[in-house]
């Protein structure tokens, strides 16, 4: 009974940080509804969409685009991470509704035009990437790492923001690859995943307001990479 009362509490226990819209770093915003993360990236020419959450929460990531002060009919760009429900549920809308470009890994494109096998709603490409290849938009540009772990094309994001006077790289991390290698080569000062218990979410959004700022974590990037098991 006591066990039974604890899984309860537990379900009902919804993380602040996984349903609250914040500031991340700079021009970086979480705007997520679940430990499935969701990144608004604002340019002087539009906005950028990291992943699009699952079917079941759309209303609640529109919801916060707009609680942030942004007009979600400026998402100019689509990118992925992975493509799985979590993930790529909402992409076929946010496409259809704002007429943003989706650009991703040439290897989820099977995947995403068939809908994950009938897992998420079909959508289709505009866009296909390969690692190295830069994604520009109003001076923000975003680089591709193929990382495959979940999905053939799972892919690692990264970019650089100017916070405070000084550049910091950021990654958003697609999964635990299978080969890290392609993660090993990299430096960033702020560490981001597709998965909020990847990089603490929780504990990091608590601390939001303090100094420094808790994303600012390269040593939480090098201990992720160490301690993901090698296949």
């Amino acid at each position: 009974m006591r066990r039974a009362w604890v899984l309860l509490l537990l379900a009902l226990a919804v993380p602040l940080a996984a349903s609250e819209p914040f500031r991340v770093i700079a021009n970086v915003f979480s705007v997520g509804a679940s430990d499935s993360t969701v990144f608004l990236i604002a340019t002087p020419k539009g906005l950028v969409l990291l992943d699009s959450g699952a079917v079941s929460e759309y209303d609640k990531i529109r919801a916060n685009i707009v609680k942030l002060g942004f007009d979600y009919y400026n998402i100019r760009i689509l990118l992925l991470t992975q493509a799985v429900p979590s993930q790529a549920g909402n992409l076929a809308r946010i496409r259809r509704e704002t007429g943003a470009m989706l650009m991703v890994a040439e290897a989820e494109v099977p995947l995403l035009e068939h809908g994950g096998a009938g897992t998420f709603p079909a959508v289709g490409v505009d866009q296909k990437l390969r690692s190295g290849d830069r994604v520009a938009i109003g001076g923000l540009i975003l680089i591709p790492v193929l990382s495959p772990g979940d999905t053939k094309g799972c892919t690692t994001w990264t970019t650089q923001v100017r916070w405070e006077r000084k550049p910091y790289d950021v990654v958003f991390v697609g999964c635990r690859p299978a080969n890290l290698e392609s993660l090993r080569a990299l430096k960033p000062d702020v560490f981001l995943a597709s998965r909020g218990t990847l990089f603490d979410l929780e504990g990091k959004y608590a601390r939001r307001d303090s100094k420094p700022n808790p994303f600012i974590d390269p040593n939480g990037f090098r201990k992720f990479v160490n301690e993901t098991p090698r296949h």
